[in-house]
This record gives C-alpha cells, sequence and structure tokens, in this order.
C-alpha cells in the first residue's frame, strides 16, 4: 500500500504530461567550435575543455507543464554544432517552450504552437552562448519535395544566392526555397556577401543534389570563429525528413 501512495504522484504527473498539448522539436545550433587546447601534466597530454560559454550547453531539456514538472521526464535534447538533434516530443505553453540548461537554468525560449513541427535554428549574436538568438522554421517533413532547396540567412545582413543561372536576394531573418528546374539533376550553389565598397564576393560555393527522402538547407551565419576570413559562414545540412 505504501509503494501505491508513493507512486501516486508520479503517475499523476505523467497523466498530467500525456493530456497537455504537444509539438514535435528538433534544436539546431549554428557556428564554430573554438581552437583546440591541450596541456602537458604529469607527462601525459590532455585535452582542455573550451572557454566558457564558446561552445553551447551539450544537454537541454524542454519545460514541462506545470502539473507535471516535480514527477515527469523532461524532454532532453543533446546539442552539437552544426547538427540537427533528434524530434522531441514537447509541451508548448501559450506557444513557446522553455529550453534550460540543467546546470545552469533558463536559455532559451523556441516558439513552437501546439500540434506543430518545429526547427529551432540558434545562434550566439555576441561573444558568448549565454543568451542565443532563435528562429523557428517548420520542420521538412514526409511532403516535402526532395528537389527543393531551402536556404536560411540568420547572418546580420543581406546575401546573394545564386541558384543554377538564376540569383537572388536573401535578407537577414528570411528564409528561401529554390526548386531544381524540371529535367535538372543538380545545380550550382553560391552564397555571395558584400565586400568593402559594396563588392559582392563569394563566401560559398557547392552543389544541390536532391536525395530521396532527405532534405537539404543551407545556412548562412555569423562567422563566429577565432579570427576569421570572412564574418559571413554558410554550414549545408542534409538529413532525414521529420517523421509524420
Amino acid at each position: 500500500m505504501r509503494s501505491l501512495l508513493l507512486l501516486l504522484p508520479l503517475l499523476a504527473g505523467l497523466a498530467a504530461a500525456q493530456e497537455a498539448p504537444t509539438a514535435s522539436l528538433r534544436l539546431l545550433a549554428l557556428g564554430e567550435l573554438p581552437p583546440f587546447r591541450q596541456e602537458i601534466r604529469d607527462g601525459v597530454r590532455r585535452e582542455l575543455d573550451p572557454p566558457a560559454g564558446s561552445v553551447p550547453p551539450r544537454m537541454l531539456e524542454a519545460g514541462l507543464p506545470a502539473a507535471a514538472e516535480k514527477e515527469a521526464r523532461a524532454p532532453a535534447f543533446r546539442l552539437q554544432l552544426s547538427m540537427p538533434s533528434q524530434p522531441a516530443k514537447v509541451f508548448p505553453v501559450d506557444g513557446k517552450v522553455k529550453l534550460r540548461d540543467p546546470e545552469n537554468g533558463d536559455w532559451a525560449e523556441v516558439p513552437c504552437p501546439a500540434g506543430a513541427k518545429v526547427l529551432a535554428v540558434l545562434w550566439r549574436p555576441a561573444d558568448f552562448w549565454d543568451k542565443p538568438a532563435v528562429l523557428a522554421l517548420p520542420d521538412l517533413g514526409p511532403g516535402h519535395d526532395p528537389r527543393s532547396f531551402r536556404f536560411v540567412n540568420v547572418a546580420p545582413q543581406t546575401v546573394g544566392v545564386v541558384f543554377g543561372e538564376k540569383r537572388y536576394q536573401l535578407q537577414a531573418g528570411k528564409t528561401l526555397s529554390l526548386a531544381l528546374p524540371a529535367g535538372a539533376k543538380a545545380a550550382s550553389v553560391s552564397i555571395l556577401m558584400a565586400g568593402p565598397g559594396g563588392q559582392l564576393t563569394p563566401c560559398f560555393s557547392g552543389m544541390a543534389e536532391p536525395r530521396p527522402g532527405t532534405a537539404t538547407q543551407f545556412f548562412v551565419h555569423r562567422a563566429d570563429g577565432d579570427k576569421p576570413r570572412r564574418p559571413v559562414k554558410v554550414t549545408p545540412v542534409s538529413g532525414p525528413l521529420a517523421a509524420p
């Protein structure tokens, strides 16, 4: 009987979580790793941890409904730069999901309506990852055409996109979806940024090639590495579609 009484709060918390509106959320952190550092201690070469704030937290938790916070297990994400996390079922409150660093507390808030499938793009607008910027996008699911490619610009400046023979402008904070022409198997891709005097210079060149069952996206973001050669970096990401 005592064991049953102890289980009742846990069961109540799980029930509250199951009854709350849910959504699907994936995270993508954009940025560059700090320089590799090591030291020799007692004759053994050891890797040093990166400087505080130079990388995002490795693990994050999503908020739970208030009635389930103490008993139910919070949805968890493993974060790695330039790699989308696995999707997790989350519980939006007022159309938002709070992300929490288990070691340092509240970390970010993601717009995420109930019932939606969201890809949250995270980046550091300043020197540290303590207050990341967030852009919430629809996660690309089974209805996505692999011949269509999404370009996302979270850099602080407008960039040019050359897709095959066509040219486009992509403003900061905006997205652009471009599809291959009928019969084309691939297209060349170039991203151009404004250099000194406003002259456009390439900062990325690659190919857009469709792969069945996958989505390919090109993310333009601030180059936040140590003494970057260019202020803008492009990270292509190709991976499986979100589950239905």
